[in-house]
């Protein structure tokens, strides 16, 4: 057996399959035994040009047919970059996409070939992959070793041939395949081959690329920051995502945003308790088993946010005063994007992280992010309104544990870095009833408090949030 071991420096493996467009989005996964035959070809040339043709034939020889693959827990993301076309015109962009799967950097990708080739070879081999600095694209930073075969026991091999696995649990895996006539003199050609070449003969691939279907394991599904969470005996509270998209929705679009996302969430979560209504989570409906809104705050917040103050929501912030089962946590990791209304392009999801706790920073200052509401009503002879609204704020603050602020100043629009929107450019109702008034407010406190926090009788839904400011600031 010939066990090779693969740390990606940088934790992300940039690489496009065999036949796919670098727009499609899709990574390669796991690493081709093809990819691995061309990249050690480069090296050889440039790095070690005086290994004789005859030993680097063997190398290959030694990485042909079809391995298996010991792969540790994964997520798949991709990078949108705007490049320029090269023309007159410096406004002139082109999309691209540079798909990636993300790994843990300490965490190795194994591939084990049956093969045995000797001493000299597995030397060659060595010295080849020492110096190998990337593998697919060039951020693919990589450190490749040979593994003697005491070194890989106890090892699952979890990444197998399997021509009969399910699309969504198996991935085509290009390999080198060996010459029917024994005469492998013909790999170079094979493996240098470029796609004009290829084009210009009429064939749609090499003559050795071998495709072969693997199954894949079920951590396909699971996010590596999850598993790094498990490990470490933590609750998972909190959901972070980046969102993208040509065009992101508006803040005033929060309320109607946070409940397309929940109902995604619900659906994804339904699937995954096998279609089942009854199975969907009580965290993310927010009903009981008998349908019955539950009390208490006891199930998640969808939290919309724009963090670079533009008028477009970037962030999504979903998170619960429980921790998040597995099969919840998996809903999350799943929810990739979502629609929006007026033929608009639909928003992708990135998860950025799964916590125990709030990414926000503590302050003393806390400001409104979007309009605070109440279905109570004001009557007259009880007070100012102004007195009234701020003691609804306060008996909201009290139900959800806040301190009592020092001051309360009122705030007539959300201030961004390059917009201003008023509170009643928000949507502030639900299912097409008549919309609530909404209201501002600047918060300071005695001593910081940990955030994020949303108030009102639509604070699930994104509306009532407030956000940290910094105490100078005007």
């Amino acid at each position: 057996m010939l066990d090779l071991e693969f740390f990606f420096s940088a934790g992300r493996y940039h690489s496009t399959p065999w036949g796919r467009n670098v727009n499609e989005g899709v990574p390669e996964w796991p690493p081709s035994p093809y990819r691995l035959a061309r990249a050690l070809i480069d090296v050889w040339k440039r790095k070690l040009p005086g290994l004789p043709e005859e030993r680097f034939l063997k190398v290959l020889e030694a990485i042909s047919g079809t391995p298996s693959f010991s792969l540790p827990p994964w997520s798949e993301g991709h990078i949108r970059v705007w490049l320029s076309s090269n023309t007159k015109d410096p406004t002139a962009r082109q999309l691209v996409f540079d798909p990636f799967v993300a790994v843990r950097r300490d965490t190795p990708i194994r591939m084990r070939f049956n093969t045995n080739p000797t001493e000299e070879t597995r030397s060659d081999l060595a010295g080849l992959l020492e110096r190998l600095a990337y593998l697919g694209r060039s951020e693919s930073w990589i450190e490749a070793a040979v593994r003697d075969n005491g070194q890989s026991e106890g090892i699952q091999w979890n990444c197998l041939p399997d021509e009969n696995a399910t699309p969504d649990r198996s991935s085509p895996v290009f390999c080198l395949s060996k010459p029917k006539d024994g005469d492998t003199s013909g790999w170079f050609s094979s493996l240098c081959v470029t796609t004009e070449t290829l084009l210009s003969e009429g064939r749609s691939s090499p003559s050795f690329l071998l495709r072969t279907r693997y199954s894949l394991p079920i951590a396909r599904d699971l996010n590596h920051s999850r598993t790094q969470v498990t490990r470490a005996g933590k609750e998972v509270l909190c959901a972070l995502y980046a969102l993208s998209s040509k065009v992101l929705p508006k803040v005033e679009e929060t309320l109607s945003f946070a409940e397309r996302v929940r109902a995604y969430l619900m659906g994804i979560h339904k699937k995954i308790s096998g279609g089942n209504p009854d199975g969907v989570s009580i965290r993310f409906s927010g009903k009981d088993r008998e349908g019955k809104p539950l009390q208490g705050h006891r199930h998640a917040f969808f939290q919309p946010m724009d963090i670079d103050g533009d008028g477009r929501i970037d962030h999504l912030y979903i998170h619960c005063t429980k921790p998040f089962s597995d099969s919840e946590i998996l809903a999350l990791d799943r929810l990739k994007t979502v629609w929006q209304p007026k033929g608009r392009p639909e928003v992708h999801f990135i998860l950025v992280s799964l916590s125990e706790r709030h990414s926000s920073p503590a302050s003393k200052c806390w400001e409104s992010a979007t309009p605070f509401v109440t279905t109570r009503h004001f009557r007259k002879g009880r007070g100012s309104y102004g007195e009234w609204i701020e003691g609804e704020l306060l008996r909201e603050m009290d139900a959800h544990g806040l301190p009592r602020p020092s001051s309360i100043s009122p705030m007539a629009e959300v201030k961004g870095r390059t917009s201003r929107t008023p509170w009643w450019a928000f949507k502030r109702s639900r299912k097409d009833t008549l919309p609530l008034k909404g209201h501002g407010f600047r918060l300071e406190f005695e001593e910081p408090v940990q955030g994020y926090f949303a108030l009102g009788s639509l604070c699930h839904f994104g509306l009532g949030l407030f956000v940290p400011r910094p105490e100078d600031e005007e």
